[in-house]
């Protein structure tokens, strides 16, 4: 045998057997390499077409691995079975993304000019800046690349020092004086201004407070007060009292008698909490929760030191049943499956199944069933904390026919049309197939199946090609209701 080109063989019969030599032609068809068109480089993340499944030059099949739009990839095309084609590659190339670097612009006061931010960053990515430039505030531009660079955008804040003000706080007694940016002052001034330049080389403006106390003395009453103790000048005070104290001015220009009242209110908390829940949401304080929240409150007196704690737990437990058919389309007198499922996954339990007739068992999640008709099934769930839900489904059966068709003739050529022989039912299931036989013009048996699903495709036990010629079959039919029907007769194989 040759496996590389078309050759034709001669069988020559034993000798005795008063039989002709007979020839045939193997035809080896050539192996063809699969073209397509490159793919262009991309940017790391962009958008990947799909690689095309048909060659240039015809060739169908699959591309491996799957798309990587990050990092440079060589993808295999794989040629499906039966084209006499040799597997390809393409390398489809994933340039980086490439991040613009600027020098940083120095800061400036305000109002002083701003020189245009370069268009062209110093690894040479074009693009332009947004927002306008602004010499007022402190503000971050974000640069923008041209399209095609593979570029990301990049961000500089640049800096506007503001000008700074102080104030100096200065304290005399009545008769004193002051002097302050070469002026000399006896009485209060908040107004006088002296201008300084500061390390940022914007100018400081500095606004003198001056007060001229008084000789006299005055009396200071002030109170403190918590809620179960207070601290003053470091000690701890867990009862009311009544603080008197004279303080000296710095100045020595007055003094001051101070009275302190320490009010100590009493700090009796109370936690509340309640817990209350709700059949897929719950409306509490106007407010709607569709899953399980916890709220927390304080509530204060008057005086802020009686507290209430307030605790709400909501529970929301979820409930919505869905009802499935297993196999989905069943035939008259079929015996199926219905699957019950909350969506919402909580646990829950059956109440009763409708019509209740159907069901022997009320509770089951899961029900076995044979219909005649069409017929709608409706049950009731419950959760444990008593939400319920209701489930109905129109349950449509289809005839179940017998109606058999046996081809005479079928042509295993690989076009897809007539290649297997096989029976042809009215019913894509619920029947058994036995005894299935091909026989040979000499009785020999040269296929037999019992799945229900096959076929012969014109080939013998040991795969051989079977020549064309007219074959005898015998074959078995056992319906869901135990009746049978055997067919016998010829089929004529094609090539």
């Amino acid at each position: 045998m040759n496996n590389t080109a078309t050759t034709t063989y001669t069988f020559t019969p034993t000798v005795g057997q008063c039989a002709n030599t007979a020839t045939m032609t193997i035809t080896v068809n050539p192996s063809i390499t699969p073209t397509f068109t490159q793919v262009a480089a991309i940017c790391s993340g962009a958008t990947l077409a799909a690689l095309p499944t048909t060659s240039n030059n015809s060739i169908t099949g699959t591309w491996s691995p799957a798309l990587n739009n990050t990092a440079t990839t060589t993808y295999t095309f794989t040629p499906t079975a039966g084209q006499c084609a040799n597997t390809t590659t393409m390398t489809i190339t994933v340039n980086p993304s490439i991040t613009p670097t600027f020098t940083q612009v120095a800061a400036i006061c305000p109002g002083a000019s701003f020189t245009a931010l370069p268009a062209t960053s110093t690894n040479n990515i074009t693009g332009t800046w947004s927002p306008a430039l602004n010499n007022t505030t402190t503000t971050t531009y974000t640069f923008t690349p041209t399209a095609g660079q593979c570029a990301v955008n990049a961000t500089m804040t640049l800096t506007v020092n503001s000008y700074l003000s102080g104030l100096r706080t200065v304290t005399i007694c009545a008769g004193s004086s002051y002097t302050f940016n070469g002026i000399t002052y006896t009485t209060s001034n908040n107004t006088a201004k002296d201008t300084l330049a500061n390390a940022n080389s914007c100018d400081s403006i500095l606004t003198l407070n001056l007060t001229v106390l008084p000789l006299n003395a005055h009396t200071q009453t002030v109170t403190e007060s918590g809620c179960g103790v207070v601290v003053h000048n470091g000690t701890t005070y867990n009862n009311s009292t009544v603080l008197r104290d004279t303080l000296y001015s710095q100045y020595g220009c007055d003094s001051i008698y101070r009275v302190t009242n320490i009010a100590v209110y009493p700090q009796n908390g109370l936690a509340v909490s309640k817990d209350t829940f709700g059949c897929n949401k719950l409306v509490y304080g106007g407010k709607t929760y569709l899953r399980d929240t916890v709220l927390i409150d304080t509530l204060r007196s008057t005086i802020g030191c009686d507290s209430i704690y307030n605790t709400v737990r909501i529970h929301i437990q979820k409930i919505y049943l869905n009802l499935s058919l297993n196999p989905e389309m069943p035939y008259e007198g079929e015996y199926f499956m219905i699957h019950t499922e909350n969506t919402e996954s909580d646990p829950y339990t059956i109440v009763s199944w409708s019509s209740a007739s159907l069901f022997a068992d009320q509770t089951l999640k899961s029900q076995q069933l044979a219909l005649q008709q069409n017929t709608t099934v409706s049950v009731i769930g419950i959760t444990a904390a008593g939400c319920r839900d209701t489930a109905t489904l129109p349950i449509v059966v289809r005839p179940y026919r017998k109606d058999v068709m046996i081809p005479n003739a079928f042509s295993p050529n690989g076009d897809g049309r007539n290649d297997v022989f096989k029976p042809v039912l009215a019913i894509d299931r619920a029947y058994n197939l036995t005894d299935f036989k091909i026989f040979n013009r000499w009785g020999q048996v040269v296929y037999t199946t019992s799945n229900i699903n096959a076929g012969w495709d014109g080939t013998s036990f040991n795969g051989s090609l079977q020549p064309q010629d007219v074959y005898y079959y015998t074959l078995m039919i056992i319906f869901m209701d135990g009746t049978k029907q055997v067919f016998k007769g010829d089929v004529t194989l094609i090539r």
